[in-house]
């Protein structure tokens, strides 16, 4: 006799904290609880920022297009958002081989979501 037990997934972690998730081509991507906290369904745009010593990407929701400095914020049915950025990937030199999340914080006096790289 086999004694089964089921297997529940665990999304309690995902679901109720910020996640941004790497992932191969350049896509960042925001779970819906980090744009619901953070408020970024005002925003259409992202400005990316890399403190290369620290390993931190610095993300900062912005309302209008500069040309050549903002990448499009788009937001998806399920309430997240991502943004294409490989550009910005290959000029800070990161290489994303397997989708990687981590946490996030928004930082008041920055204006922008952190995301420690050094972090997961």
């Amino acid at each position: 006799m086999f004694k089964f037990e089921v297997f529940k997934r665990d999304t309690e972690h995902i679901v109720h904290r910020p996640v941004v998730t790497l992932g191969k081509g350049g896509v960042i991507g925001f779970n819906a609880y980090l744009v619901d906290t953070f408020k970024l369904g005002g925003y259409g745009y992202v400005v990316l920022h890399y403190d290369e010593g620290n390993r931190v990407l610095g993300i900062e929701p912005v309302v209008e297009s500069v040309r050549g400095r903002t990448y499009l914020l788009r937001h998806r049915k399920s309430r997240g958002a991502d943004v294409v950025a490989r550009a910005f990937f290959h000029h800070i030199g990161f290489e994303v081989s397997e989708s990687s999340r981590y946490d996030a914080l928004w930082d008041d006096s920055y204006g922008m979501v952190i995301v420690e790289l050094g972090q997961r």
